[in-house]
């Protein structure tokens, strides 16, 4: 009984230890230090699931300022532990309207609660799958932008690049509104040229570009295929596998336009045959998610810029690019203790 006793205090005092890496990391950089009765409150005592995954459950709630924030109560295991201790720590650091906002945590003896903006449309994913009808030309162009201004942040905006290593539709977010936060930075990283083999699995393998599978080894150009793949989707509204084909023979077997339009997502082919938005817009579109998925050394960066024809577009201007300013963010010495700890198989 005194091992057992002894074990389980053993374990609980290594969880806090953890724990409070973060905790003294996160505040410093202003993120809110929430109790679990201040949560508890917010969400109603866990009342609203928004959403559900192997990592933690997901919780709609109001905090006292009328803030609406979303609360995630991560399932205690070893990986996820890592995992969001490295998205915490990241996401304490970067700051840009396309990723989403670290709001603060809750550390509960054993149990970690992570409080994020809400993005109240869910993930991109759950649009495709439930109410594709609801993403016309102005909100699949709006996404695509604003998931290609966040990488492109990560990628030339941060010193050393961030690399986020798992973009896929679950991974945007979507505003009210239909502007984009991306998230889900557990397995994400800088790009620091260390030699070892980087290791990623599961729902995020559709999405990962051939150097990869080559080399074992992601770049910042693995998230820029990764995102070509994403476009396709958003353009067809097709699964990333159909009848065990991926969605990149799909395409590439409907080559001329006259035959894309055969699997073009019902809500742009509309516009089209209407007239209200021209073809060349369309190849706009197009061309992006074409250029990420032919070559995987193309770049997220002024010179390799999205242009998106949208002057048809209320609110945005007649050609929107990745370029413009820039603030290049350099993380402080101390940024080493972020690097990605091992995830076990």
């Amino acid at each position: 009984m005194v091992l057992v006793l002894l074990a389980v205090g053993l374990t609980v005092f290594l969880i806090l230890r953890s724990h409070r890496g973060i905790q003294d990391n996160v505040e410093k950089r202003g993120a809110v230090r929430f109790t679990k009765r201040q949560l508890i409150q917010a969400t109603n005592n866990f009342s609203v699931l928004l959403s559900r995954a192997a990592d933690g459950d997901v919780f709609k709630g109001m905090l006292a300022s009328q803030e609406e924030v979303a609360v995630k109560k991560v399932h205690s295991s070893k990986a996820n532990d890592a995992a969001m201790r490295n998205e915490v720590k990241l996401l304490s650091f970067v700051h840009h309207k396309n990723i989403i906002k670290l709001v603060g945590f809750c550390m509960d003896r054993t149990e970690l609660l992570v409080v994020y903006e809400l993005a109240a449309r869910g993930s991109l994913q759950d649009l495709l799958e439930k109410e594709p009808l609801t993403l016309g030309w102005e909100q699949r162009s709006k996404i695509s932008l604003g998931a290609a201004l966040g990488l492109d942040y990560l990628h030339s905006q941060i010193v050393p690049p961030i690399i986020h290593r798992d973009v896929r539709p679950q991974s945007i977010l979507v505003t009210d509104s239909y502007e984009i936060r991306i998230g889900f930075f557990g397995v994400s990283k800088f790009e620091i040229k260390t030699g070892e083999g980087d290791s990623l699995l599961g729902s995020a393998r559709p999405y990962l570009d051939p150097y990869y599978l080559i080399t074992g080894q992601t770049t910042t150009k693995s998230d820029v295929y990764s995102l070509g793949v994403v476009l396709l989707q958003l353009a067809t509204d097709l699964p990333v596998f159909q009848d065990k084909r991926h969605i990149l023979s799909i395409v590439q077997d409907q080559a001329t336009a006259a035959r894309l339009l055969k699997i073009l997502a019902p809500a742009l082919t509309s516009v089209l045959i209407q007239g209200l938005v021209a073809q060349d817009s369309f190849e706009g579109v197009s061309q992006p998610s074409n250029g990420c998925i032919g070559d995987t050394q193309l770049d997220v960066s002024s010179e390799t810029a999205f242009h998106y024809r949208t002057s048809t577009l209320p609110g945005l201007s007649s050609t929107s690019t990745l370029a413009g300013d820039r603030a290049t963010s350099t993380l402080p010495e101390d940024s080493g203790t972020f690097t990605l700890p091992e995830h076990s198989s």
